[in-house]
């Protein structure tokens, strides 16, 4: 009986060993399995990033394209900028939709970042944009103040207060003579 009692515990004690190693080997699969997750996962947010970037510059594009294509409306637009009130109605509705259009896509970009789709770098690039296009306060800065409500509260104290820093911008214009509308004649 005394031989089968040291067998009993040698059997038992080898359950044990190759419990010891199966719980080893498991916790190794679980690291394992967690780093190859964790990678995975960063590449495919990094994916999601780079397809963001491409869509808002997309986007802009096609923003851009219509002004390519539609003179009366670059010097609508180029027009507006330097003085709202320098407009006829239809011109205002004209620019009124341009504005909108670009200021929805910068508060896209913006949603974009506030949730980690879209790297800060890009978003600002973006926001800069829109600060200087709406700056003036004798173009841009009138039909934001009227048309402001129809955004995000965030996004929208956020350009208040980016306007604020950027203090009264000239118009493009003034900035870039070659926005002047006597360029864009022929």
């Amino acid at each position: 009986m005394h031989y089968f009692s040291g067998f009993t515990t040698g059997v038992d004690m080898n359950w044990e060993v190759m419990g010891v190693v199966a719980e080893v080997v498991g916790a190794a699969a679980v690291i394992i399995t967690l780093v190859y997750l964790a990678t995975q996962i960063r590449q495919n947010t990094n994916q999601l990033k780079g397809e963001a970037v491409i869509a808002i510059n997309n986007a802009e594009f096609e923003l851009d394209k219509e002004l390519r294509g539609d003179r009366e409306l670059l010097s609508s637009l180029l027009r507006g900028l330097a003085s709202w009130d320098s407009l006829n109605p239809n011109e205002q509705a004209r620019t009124h939709l341009f504005f909108h259009s670009h200021t929805r896509w910068c508060e896209t970009c913006w949603t974009l970042w506030t949730r980690g789709a879209l790297e800060e770098e890009t978003y600002d690039s973006r926001e800069r944009f829109i600060v200087s296009l709406l700056g003036s306060p004798e173009g841009g800065q009138i039909w934001w103040n009227h048309w402001k409500t129809i955004f995000d509260p965030r996004f929208v104290e956020r350009l208040d207060r980016k306007f604020i820093e950027a203090g009264p911008k000239p118009s493009v214009i003034q900035e870039a003579t070659f926005y002047d509308p006597k360029h864009w004649q022929n």
